[in-house]
């Protein structure tokens, strides 16, 4: 039997102001600082009432809203655990009988 999966739209779930309120202030705690999780919630959020809506929600014209620049995104730092990190020289030997058994089911 094959299974159906849907994509996750968090609109579908949104029926009215009171959800929308509560869906923003859930995505704004949980935020990780760079404003990605907020501009996601207030783009499902202007699916679900229109741009217009969104619009007069926020005191913002259309325009406005789309011309809104994305908050800086922090860099990435190449290297950042340069040294930390090792591979050992074993790394792709066969694993023990026991550890190998217990990945197969076999073990405890």
């Amino acid at each position: 039997m094959s299974e159906n999966f849907v994509p996750w739209d968090s609109a579908r779930f949104i029926k009215n102001e009171e959800e929308a309120r509560a869906y923003l202030d859930a995505c704004m705690e949980e935020d990780p600082g760079d404003g990605a999780l907020i501009r996601h919630a207030l783009g499902v959020i202007a699916r679900v009432r229109g741009m217009s809506g969104l619009a007069d929600a926020t005191g913002l014209s259309r325009e406005g809203l789309y011309k809104a620049p994305a908050p800086a995104r922090p860099q990435k730092r190449l290297g950042l655990l340069e040294g930390k990190l090792y591979v050992p020289d074993d790394f792709d030997a066969p694993l023990p009988p026991e550890i190998l058994a217990a990945f197969e089911g076999g073990g405890k």
